[in-house]
This record gives structure tokens, C-alpha cells and sequence, in this order.
């Protein structure tokens, strides 16, 4: 009966760990998925980036803040034309950071800071 248990236990203890790495196999899968289909997005919609930057763009300007918007030097150039249509694009400071991935931008101003991810959770291990 000790030999059963022991092996009961060593089986458990075996499954939980096969769970766990396949539980971090497809989240990885995942978010590389999520980032796929957030390239083809940005590639074939670049307007709903643009107007999410837009939205973040307008609590910094309510604030009266001069602000910098720094992009993927690739995004910057994905988007020159777009972001040229819009006024409040006007007032922004935009800078190329190549240390952030396409999709992910930063404003900031002397008193505020916001970086958006969307969708781009942890994906630098992709």
C-alpha cells in the first residue's frame, strides 16, 4: 500500500507540472497570436491606433500639458500621414524610441506618464 502511495504521489506531482508547462506553452502561443493578429489589425486599420493614441492624447491636454508621444520608429512612419489629419497631433512632441515594440506608445509630460500595451503583454519572450 506505501508503494501505491508513493507512486500516486509521484504521478500527481508529475501531472501538476505537466499542466503548469503546458498552461505556459499556450499563454505564450497566445499572447505570439494576439500580437500576430494586432499586426494585421494595425496594418490593414491604422486609424483605430491613431484614435487610441488620440484618446490618451486628450487627458493631456485637458491637463494643459506639453507632452511627448514616443512610438516604435516604424509605427511613427506607418502613421505620418494619418496623425498629420488630426489637430491634436498638432500639439504633440513625437519622438521614435526603438526600444518599444510596433503597438506600443508612451506620452508623457512633466506631470504625467502613460504607456499603452494594448494587447502586447509579455510577448518580448516570443
Amino acid at each position: 500500500m506505501s508503494t501505491l502511495r508513493k507512486l500516486e504521489a509521484q504521478i500527481t506531482t508529475l501531472a501538476a507540472d505537466a499542466v503548469e508547462r503546458n498552461a505556459d506553452i499556450m499563454a505564450h502561443h497566445v499572447r505570439r497570436i494576439a500580437q500576430d493578429l494586432f499586426g494585421a489589425v494595425f496594418a490593414e486599420m491604422p486609424e483605430i491606433y491613431v484614435e487610441r493614441i488620440k484618446t490618451a492624447a486628450e487627458m493631456f491636454t485637458k491637463a494643459g500639458a506639453d507632452f511627448t508621444l514616443a512610438m516604435n520608429p516604424h509605427d511613427v512612419l506607418a502613421l505620418h500621414s494619418l496623425m498629420q489629419e488630426s489637430e491634436i497631433f498638432e500639439k504633440i512632441r513625437i519622438i521614435e524610441d526603438d526600444s518599444l515594440q510596433s503597438g506600443v506608445f508612451h506620452l508623457s509630460s512633466r506631470d504625467l506618464d502613460y504607456e499603452d500595451a494594448h494587447l502586447l503583454t509579455d510577448t518580448q519572450g516570443s
